[in-house]
């Protein structure tokens, strides 16, 4: 059984301008890292990378590796995975918050995700690196805004192959209570950033949030109906390039 979400059915009128740069960074910094060797990838990490012990014995203020530690990642699935969460929830939080905001909200929740990570042991010198906690903390926000939207999931099961469209707060609900399931495994994977980044988004939205900026929670397609990825891909197309009278970016 595998699953894998594609794309939300939740439109937006612009171009989500942050998410897209952020998308594109995180790209441009893994091909950099692909010329590397792995002794400089790992010294690369070592000068980027979110390290507890350097960030808590630290005397100064600022601490430049909370931001870069983001934009580093440990292989091609690490990446791919925290894109295509961006790509697909990313662009409704930032049309919630306008750019400005949504780049603030975007590094706070990493930041809140690597210091919590790092609480666990504080004197590690394992170096932190990936996206996941900021991208947690925009599904954090996204699950608490549109639990209602539906999101293109691609279902493999045994030998049946489909898209269904399955509610973000079904999609959202199983990857975090997947992330408690998982702390305490030993795979290397942040799972307490995750949690962290997570509770971070929702909460910020919490307080946060323009009831009057949002948009109606009606489903625009049927749950646990089933589609072909020509017509899913075609229709989210369609929803960004030709729909009208919904949701602006500030």
């Amino acid at each position: 059984m595998f699953f894998l979400p594609l794309f939300d059915d939740n439109p937006t009128k612009g171009t989500p301008k942050v998410t897209y740069s952020l998308i594109l960074i995180n790209i441009l910094v893994f091909i950099y890292q692909l010329t590397l060797n792995p002794d400089q990838e790992y010294r690369l990490f070592l000068d980027y990378g979110f390290i507890p012990k350097e960030f808590f014995e630290s005397t100064y203020i600022g601490y430049f590796e909370l931001i870069s530690s983001l934009f580093l990642h440990g292989g091609f699935m690490h990446l791919f995975s925290n894109m295509l969460f961006l790509y697909i929830f990313g662009d409704n939080i930032e049309c919630i918050l306008g750019p400005i905001k949504f780049t603030i909200f975007y590094l706070i929740c990493g930041f809140i995700a690597s210091i919590f990570q790092g609480i666990i042991d504080p004197s590690s010198t394992v170096p932190m690196i990936g996206a996941s906690g900021s991208i947690a903390g925009v599904l954090g926000a996204y699950f608490l805004i549109y639990p209602r939207a539906n999101v293109r999931v691609f279902a493999w099961i045994f030998i049946f192959v489909q898209i269904i469209n399955v509610p973000a707060g079904i999609v959202l609900g199983f990857w975090i209570i997947g992330q408690f399931f998982s702390l305490g495994s030993n795979d290397g994977v942040a799972y307490l950033a995750h949690i962290a980044g997570f509770v971070a988004g929702l909460m910020i939205m919490v307080f946060t949030r323009n009831k009057s900026n949002l948009s109606a929670q009606e489903q625009r397609t049927k749950p646990f109906s089933s589609t072909s990825f020509n017509d899913a891909y075609k229709h989210k197309i369609y929803d960004q390039r030709k729909s009208s009278g919904i949701k602006k970016y500030d």
